[in-house]
């Protein structure tokens, strides 16, 4: 849609703008060597005026109801060098809804 767009890093990084209600977010994403999207990191607040990377990495990617998604989602942050995961999501099913 309009609220991304995508810019050209490498062979296997992008740059993502995603503009949500007039915040402007930017992240790194990464792809694999079949174009799935396996990363993305961009720098968020973890405390107020306190900027700290901020990792997401997706994997297992299967196809339910039709469409190929990633089943695992992980999300960290990185903090001198460290990670430290604060959540691990893991779909098991989904149902879309198709508006036009």
């Amino acid at each position: 849609g309009d609220r991304l767009k995508w810019y050209d890093i490498n062979s296997k990084s992008a740059a993502l703008s995603y503009n949500y209600n007039g915040l402007l977010l930017f992240f790194t994403v990464y792809f694999n060597k079949i174009g799935e999207i396996i990363r993305l990191e961009t720098d968020r607040y973890l405390k107020k005026g306190r900027l700290e990377k901020w990792i997401g990495k997706v994997s297992d990617y299967k196809e339910l109801n039709g469409i190929k998604i990633p089943t695992r989602i992980e999300a960290f942050w990185e903090i001198k060098n460290m990670l430290h995961k604060y959540v691990d999501f893991r779909l098991e099913n989904i149902e879309y809804e198709y508006y036009q």
